[in-house]
């Protein structure tokens, strides 16, 4: 996926920047997602769900590190990782568990403090607030540095 900076200060922004990213995915993707807290991540992933068909409310498994939301006819359609407590075992445990489910997509919240456990396909979203009720969302490929 080439890269792709959007604002995203308004939830209408952020839901055009997701709609871009979610018919730029293949099934199965890895989304790592970074920023600091506040920035937006659990909104985007809410944002992308909605656009894939989950119908239930989508929060960010802080404490149990993955939840795994289905769709109307059971699919597991989402992975939804926190990585701000895990550590490396957590990672690769709750990694392992994601791609178990070739078809779902899954998206890693704090996906920096894991990089290392991040596949090398993995589509990476950093959401930046730039001033005052202001962000910025840019998708490219490769770790962070």
């Amino acid at each position: 996926m080439s890269s792709i900076t959007a604002d995203v200060s308004t939830l209408r922004d952020l839901r055009s920047f997701a709609k871009k990213l979610q018919t730029n995915l293949p099934k199965g993707a890895v989304v790592a997602l970074v920023g600091p807290l506040g920035a937006g991540k659990t909104t985007l992933v809410q944002e992308v769900a909605r656009l894939i068909g989950i119908l239930s409310p989508v929060q960010s498994p802080t404490y149990t590190l993955l939840k795994t939301y289905r769709d109307e006819e059971g699919a597991v359609r989402l992975n939804h990782v926190d990585a701000y407590r895990a550590n490396d075992e957590d990672a690769h445990h709750v990694l392992e568990e994601c791609f178990s489910c070739p078809e779902a997509l899954c998206m890693v919240e704090w996906a920096d403090r894991i990089a290392n456990a991040i596949p090398d396909s993995a589509v990476w979203v950093r959401i930046e607030p730039t001033k005052k009720d202001q962000r910025i969302a840019t998708i490219f490929s490769g770790r962070p540095s």
